[in-house]
C-alpha cells in the first residue's frame, strides 16, 4: 500500500510539472519579412555572352552584376548595384508571404555529409533581395545551372548552401 501511495505522489508531481521547450537558435542566413526575386533579362544575357566571347575590351561594368568573378556588390547599400539590377534584371516581384517560411528554411545553415563542386563558370541569372521592415538585410545571387551562389548580409556561414538540394527546392518554389 505504501508503494502505491509513493507511486501516486510521484506521478502527481511529475504529471503537474510543466516543461518549457527550448527554442533552438535560428540557423537562417537572413532576418527578413520580404523577399524580392529578380531574373536576368534574356536580351541582356545574350549581349553579355556575345561581347565576352569576342573579348570586347569595352564590356560595360554593368555586366559584372552577373559574372562569377565579381564579388559585386560588396555592401548591402550599394546604390550602383540596385541601378544595375533595375537595368538588367526583370523584377519578378515579391515572393508571397506564405512561401517565406520555406525560403527561410532553404536559406539556413545545415550540416553537409558530402560536398560536390562544379567546374562551370556561374552566371547569376537570379537574384533575391531580402528585406526586413523595408531595409535590405541580404542579397543572394544564384546560378541554377552550376549550383553556385554569392551572398552578402548573411548571419551564418553560407559556404555549404546548395549541397542539400536547396537549388532544386527553390526551383520548385518558384514554379508554384
Amino acid at each position: 500500500m505504501n508503494a502505491i501511495k509513493s507511486l501516486s505522489i510521484i506521478l502527481l508531481f511529475t504529471a503537474c510539472t510543466k516543461s518549457t521547450p527550448k527554442i533552438a537558435e535560428s540557423t537562417a542566413f537572413f532576418n527578413f519579412d520580404e523577399v524580392i526575386h529578380y531574373k536576368l533579362d534574356n536580351n541582356v544575357e545574350t549581349e553579355a555572352i556575345s561581347r565576352a566571347r569576342n573579348e570586347d575590351p569595352n564590356v560595360p561594368k554593368i555586366f559584372r552584376i552577373f559574372w562569377s568573378f565579381s564579388n559585386y556588390p560588396a555592401r548591402l547599400n550599394d546604390s550602383a548595384f540596385f541601378k544595375d539590377l533595375d537595368k538588367m534584371y526583370i523584377n519578378e516581384g515579391k515572393i508571397s508571404a506564405d512561401k517565406l517560411p520555406e525560403i527561410s528554411d532553404i536559406f539556413s545553415e545545415r550540416k553537409v555529409e558530402s560536398i560536390t563542386s562544379t567546374t562551370c563558370e556561374p552566371m547569376y541569372r537570379d537574384i533575391l533581395i531580402f528585406k526586413k521592415n523595408g531595409i535590405v538585410t541580404g542579397i543572394s545571387k544564384l546560378c541554377f545551372q552550376c549550383g553556385e551562389h554569392y551572398m552578402i548580409g548573411a548571419k551564418r556561414n553560407t559556404e555549404m548552401f546548395g549541397q542539400n538540394g536547396e537549388f532544386q527546392r527553390l526551383e520548385n518554389l518558384f514554379k508554384k
